[in-house]
């Protein structure tokens, strides 16, 4: 089950569908929201060849 936020209003992705070759709009909330912003920037961090160091 996904929460849905305070405001109400669910955050818009815009994704590259690999696929299709097309842009993909994306309705996000809660738990969705967190794993694209993950699944994005390990995506990015790949493609950029960038190593997190802590």
């Amino acid at each position: 089950m996904t929460k849905i936020p305070a405001d109400g209003i669910p955050y818009m992705a815009l994704l590259w569908h690999k696929n299709t070759n097309r842009l993909t709009l994306f309705n996000l909330c809660g738990l969705e929201r967190v794993l694209f912003v993950l699944s994005a920037a390990n995506y990015l961090s790949d493609k950029l060849n960038i190593v997190a160091h802590t």
